[in-house]
């Protein structure tokens, strides 16, 4: 996945969100955005999956190291899209459609996420990257034989 095309998506549509003019418009974006969440969290799962069932992958390690990298970036854009939607002009009607709990999550997440916490993100992601790679190395001896950790 491209983060960047992705982004720039992602930011078109959160401005069709706001600015849309009508209740259904309101609502198709909101679906967009659901849509798009799932597409990028899927994705991201995919690549994790792909990239522990054979920690020697190089190709699987970059695209899951690229994929974490972007991690503080998404979080930051959910966190608009929280905002925007708690702010919208049907917000009433939008809760009546998907739910108050929706929205109350949203309130929650928004109280809980500072942007200036991404360079920490991105952080912990790679230390977290460098771990697993030193043990997927790590060995144990058993009645003479190296056994693997993770195999």
């Amino acid at each position: 996945m491209d983060y960047i095309v992705f982004k720039g998506n992602f930011n078109n549509l959160l401005h069709s969100f706001i600015s849309a003019e009508t209740l259904e418009e309101q609502n198709n974006y909101f679906k967009e955005f659901n849509k798009q969440r799932l597409l990028y969290e899927g994705t991201k799962n995919l690549l994790r999956i792909n990239h522990f069932s054979d920690l020697s992958n190089v190709k699987a390690r970059e695209e899951d190291s690229n994929i974490q990298h972007s991690e503080p970036g998404y979080l930051s854009l959910v966190n608009d899209y929280y905002e925007a939607i708690l702010s919208a002009v049907f917000r009433t009607e939008l809760e009546g459609l998907w739910g108050v709990h929706l929205f109350k999550l949203a309130e929650i997440k928004i109280k809980t996420f500072n942007k200036g916490i991404a360079e920490e993100v991105d952080r912990e992601n790679k230390l977290v990257s460098e771990y697993q790679q030193i043990f997927s190395k790590a060995e144990s001896m058993f009645r003479g034989e190296a056994y693997l950790f993770l195999h």
